[in-house]
């Protein structure tokens, strides 16, 4: 569809997801979705999940990759902001997409009855919790970074309980709170299943870390091998130049 068709709002752009074509409404003055975003929606693929939530949403990036490249998906988004479910709602109906979207705090999952018994919940929470440190003036832009009257904890057991049994909640983190994230899907009982850190260099301190847990199917964890974005050149890895290339 061209340019001219889309429905953009002042502040807006429109920009190409890189996946089969899609493109996806952004505003780059309150968050634009980047590597984190496409490295989830890459790591959660393996599931093959037919029912599947975007948790904290955001502009819907990573459930647009997912259903970019998993046919059939049935994506339900769920985000806060009224803003971004408008430019969501905007996106899918440019790209000739349905999905579900649902405007609610993540804390009102449980008087949600439909959203229950999903395959698959990803999520690229915010990053940072509220801890006094120095946040952005911007009302939208506090919402997407830090935590806001929800914690890491209590977002991954509120994921747990809309879960099918053996369903997944793969999460995209700052890699410093692995250790919280494990220890809180634990407590949901939740099985870490997969770990991935990702690093800007090679023998580099890890930035990022992507975990998946399931609901039951046992104890054994797989530690899969560091993602390693850049070489000593500055370039993409060829992992990274093919994980682009297939999203």
């Amino acid at each position: 569809m061209a340019d001219k068709d889309w429905q953009l709002l002042p502040g807006e752009r429109l920009d190409d997801l890189q996946a089969d074509g899609l493109k996806i409404i952004q505003r780059p003055d309150r968050f634009c979705f980047g590597t984190d975003s496409v490295l989830l929606a890459h790591f959660a693929r393996r599931m093959r999940a037919k029912r599947v939530l975007d948790l904290c949403a955001g502009n819907g990036a990573v459930g647009l990759l997912l259903m970019a490249h998993c046919p059939g998906v049935e994506m339900t988004f769920l985000e806060l902001q009224q803003e971004n479910c408008d430019m969501l709602a905007r996106t899918l109906a440019g790209n000739d997409l349905k999905a579900h979207i649902v405007k609610a705090d993540a804390r009102e999952l449980p008087a949600h009855k439909a959203l229950r018994n999903y395959e698959l919940i990803v999520c690229n929470p915010p990053y940072w919790p509220d801890d006094g440190r120095a946040m952005p003036e911007d009302p939208a832009q506090r919402l997407a970074r830090f935590e806001s009257g929800m914690t890491l904890e209590a977002c991954i057991a509120l994921a747990a309980a809309c879960l099918c049994p053996r369903g997944a909640l793969d999460l995209v983190l700052p890699a410093q709170r692995a250790a919280e994230a494990i220890i809180a899907m634990g407590k949901a009982s939740l099985s870490p299943k997969r770990v991935r850190i990702v690093q800007a260099r090679a023998g580099r301190d890890p930035s990022l870390v992507l975990l998946e847990g399931t609901r039951g199917g046992g104890k054994d964890a797989v530690w899969q091998a560091p993602l390693i974005l850049y070489d000593a050149q500055g370039n993409y890895t060829p992992e990274m130049v093919k994980i682009y290339g297939s999203e």
